[in-house]
């Protein structure tokens, strides 16, 4: 007997009925297994999770979330802020102690190398005191330079602060007064043995502070250097809290 090929419906179903039966299986079976368990590069047919999940990683923040964050860093900075300008006060403040002491120490040694009095210049705008030259007594040729303070840094002109400064009644210091070309100053002088031409009674001060502190202080703001001058040995110490 002759052998009888196999048709397409030699197993009671058509092969297109058959090729559907087989695919619906195949994607309820994937469907059926958690995500842990899809076998690599197969798809689950949870298109609606995947997207779900897709979405969620791409979203950012919201506008309220963005203007609640910028609010915190803002109150944040401007907790810090007076604690950081105090202590960039605080080091200019230093930095201007050290030059005024600087120069009043050359012009005391100059003026004991020389045998010579020397002229020490303080110079003052309307609110105190920023810049310190000192020159040849009785001449104007300078024996230092012209030294400015740093930045909004002054030697304040209140007299309770600045007695140094004081430069008529019975407070007086001794100080002159007059103006050259860099504008008014005050002076007084080292002599040739140290010392110097105040009034020798008393010591007296200058205190450093930053400049946008009023003039009319009742009291020093919490950053400052008071430097005190003994006329008679015409050396300077300074005083910080």
């Amino acid at each position: 007997m002759a052998a009888t090929p196999l048709g397409p419906g030699s197993f009671g179903l058509p092969a297109v009925s058959l090729a559907r039966h087989v695919a619906h299986w195949l994607c309820s079976s994937l469907d059926s297994l958690p995500p842990s368990q899809n076998p690599p590069g197969a798809a689950t047919g949870n298109f609606r999770t995947a997207s779900r999940s897709i979405s969620e990683v791409k979203a950012g923040f919201t506008l309220i979330e963005t203007l609640t964050v910028l609010a915190i860093i803002a109150v944040l900075a401007l907790g810090t802020f007076p604690a950081v300008q105090g202590v960039l006060d605080s080091q200019k403040i230093q930095g201007a102690s050290a030059m005024v002491r600087d120069q009043f120490q050359v012009a005391r040694q100059i003026a004991i190398t020389k045998n010579h009095p020397i002229q020490c210049r303080l110079y003052q705008t309307s609110n105190g005191y920023f810049a310190i030259k000192s020159v040849l007594d009785g001449t104007e040729t300078p024996v230092t330079r012209l030294v400015y303070l740093p930045a909004k840094i002054i030697i304040t002109n209140n007299q309770n602060f600045s007695t140094l400064l004081v430069t008529s009644g019975a407070s007086a210091s001794g100080v002159t007064s007059s103006s050259d070309t860099t504008g008014p100053y005050i002076a007084f002088r080292f002599r040739a043995d140290g010392s110097t031409d105040l009034i020798s009674s008393s010591t007296y001060t200058m205190t450093l502070l930053a400049a946008r502190k009023s003039t009319a202080l009742t009291q020093l703001p919490s950053n400052f250097i008071t430097l005190q001058l003994d006329p008679q040995t015409g050396k300077t110490i300074g005083f910080q809290p």
